[in-house]
């Protein structure tokens, strides 16, 4: 299986490397040139004080560092190197649950109206991105990434389709290379204001990436792509933790840019959709993906506006034993 990596991890994962080999010279006097295998030894042992997160990092950035730099490969080596000796139970005492238990898998609406006046009233073209992504997600349920390989296609009169790319297709986590996600807007009314605003946002974030004139250059094109949503994200990070109406928001409701997709799945929950549904719209290649870890039920609260294609459902049918459309109780 290949995973593709864009040049802003390879950038991170180098400057991680670095440093950690920096800090191997320092603590142990020893050369990095002439002792690598003694940097791995070291690294392993240094991660069983390391967060599971942290530890991740580490070991991918190694990974990648060296076998693009030095052609080694660091698992056949040693299979188990930095996973750490510590037990499941003693990482939680230490650093708690899991960095993605503690982000938010639905949208507050108490913490969204107080952070959407601030987003709208934001000179920062950030801002008005991570406006429009949560507006959009929260409705088709795309992750912020796709909206920059989506195209908005009119199949009748009140009747449309977007097709998305699947950004985990190439990692062997979605059914297929697109998905489509069909939507009529015939019985729409006004006062559906989610609705109606999550469909403008849909079309201004596909203006918006279609505009850049990078499309021709992939390369340079997810580049820029990556580069807006991380300067998004930090921008809506930074509002949390310093905007006078935002910074008491407790951390488990503060909104992220995935917290609307993780709204989307509620939705579809809350809804009656099926898994299998459920996995043609966001685009999984299991149907118990979303159960183990997006949004929940209980969580549900807006009217379900999109359906999937026949096809996609399909495939997804195709791929599991189950043989029925069960709704979703989580």
């Amino acid at each position: 299986m290949t995973t593709e990596i864009n040049s802003i991890t390879i950038e991170e994962y180098s400057k991680r490397c670095l440093a950690l080999i920096k800090e191997f010279e320092v603590k142990t006097g020893y050369a990095f040139e002439n002792h690598q295998n003694n940097f791995l030894v070291w690294l392993d042992i240094k991660s069983n004080t390391l967060s599971p997160a942290t530890n991740r990092l580490y070991r991918s950035a190694v990974q990648y560092c060296f076998k693009h730099f030095f052609d080694i490969d660091v698992l056949s080596l040693n299979s188990n190197f930095m996973q750490s000796g510590v037990s499941k139970k003693q990482i939680r005492a230490k650093f708690g649950k899991r960095t993605s238990a503690k982000k938010a898998k639905s949208i507050d609406l108490k913490t969204w109206n107080l952070l959407k006046p601030v987003l709208k009233v934001s000179k920062s073209a950030h801002a008005k991105l991570a406006l429009h992504i949560l507006q959009a997600s929260k409705v088709f349920g795309l992750r912020p990434v796709e909206w920059a390989y989506a195209e908005m296609i009119y199949l009748s009169r009140d009747d449309y389709a977007l097709k998305v790319k699947n950004a985990k297709a190439t990692q062997g986590r979605s059914f297929g290379k697109f998905r489509t996600v069909e939507f009529n807007t015939s019985s729409l009314e006004k006062e559906e204001l989610d609705l109606v605003e999550g469909i403008k946002s849909a079309d201004w974030l596909i203006n918006f990436f279609s505009s850049t004139g990078l499309n021709n250059n992939p390369e340079a094109y997810r580049k820029y792509v990556d580069v807006q949503l991380i300067k998004s994200r930090q921008y809506l990070n930074q509002l949390f933790r310093k905007n006078n109406r935002l910074k008491s928001v407790p951390i488990n409701k503060r909104i992220s840019l995935y917290s609307a997709r993780h709204q989307f799945a509620a939705d579809a929950k809350r809804n009656g959709l099926s898994s299998i549904e459920i996995a043609a719209l966001m685009g999984h290649g299991s149907v118990e993906t979303n159960g183990k870890f997006y949004g929940r039920k209980i969580n549900g609260k807006h009217d379900f506006f999109v359906k999937a294609a026949t096809e996609d459902v399909l495939k997804i049918s195709s791929k599991t034993s189950h043989q029925s459309f069960v709704p979703n109780s989580n």
